[in-house]
């Protein structure tokens, strides 16, 4: 009687075993949940000033804002010095793609600028990106809307390796974006002021 449990449990035992191999086999077959993430995308940089007030970095932030920001399309939103707060929406034009192929990534990409001050330092924030279309008359285009850091695109259509291209390309031009605002905005701050 034992060794017929003995084998009725081995045989047991060996169809888990199967059943689980299958089910990790399965979600082998998938790619993980964070390359699909929707997180959006966003940059985020604290820099260091030492010697230099929250007042004093505002002021010179401010400058740099009304010098860089100064179309109908940027909008500020909020300047609290007090705080030491200041949030613009800013749009720039985004050209990847060639004329009379479909699905570039001409456009516009909105994104928010958001600079914090405390005494000795300050963080800047770029992000949340939303990519709108604008083609040109001889081109078709999409909006791929919110732009995350998911390695693939959220919108389904046409070629994968064309959308994945156009996708890269947008998460990029947002990453050049907002190292350009860090390395500029930084100078400007960093400034000493000359007559």
């Amino acid at each position: 009687m034992n060794a017929l449990f003995s084998v009725l449990n081995l045989t047991l035992n060996i169809h888990v075993m199967k059943a689980n191999f299958f089910v990790l086999f399965i979600l082998m077959m998938f790619p993980f949940e964070s390359s699909y993430s929707q997180n959006p995308l966003k940059f985020e940089q604290v820099f260091n000033a030492e010697g230099k007030t929250k007042d004093e970095m505002f002021s010179k932030a401010m400058l740099w804002v009304a010098d860089k920001y100064n179309s109908a399309n940027d909008v500020l939103q909020l300047s609290d010095k007090d705080a030491g707060n200041i949030i613009v929406k800013a749009m720039y034009n985004h050209r990847y793609g060639k004329a009379m192929t479909y699905g570039g990534s001409w456009g516009n990409i909105t994104y928010t600028l958001s600079i914090q001050f405390k005494d000795d330092k300050y963080r800047i924030a770029v992000g949340p990106f939303i990519h709108e279309y604008e083609p040109p008359k001889t081109m078709i285009s999409i909006s791929y809307g919110l732009v995350t850091d998911s390695i693939y695109c959220s919108q389904k259509w046409g070629k994968k390796k064309m959308a994945a291209a156009y996708w890269s390309e947008i998460k990029k031009s947002c990453e050049i974006k907002a190292y350009e605002i860090f390395v500029n905005l930084s100078e400007a701050i960093d400034k000493k002021e000359e007559w």
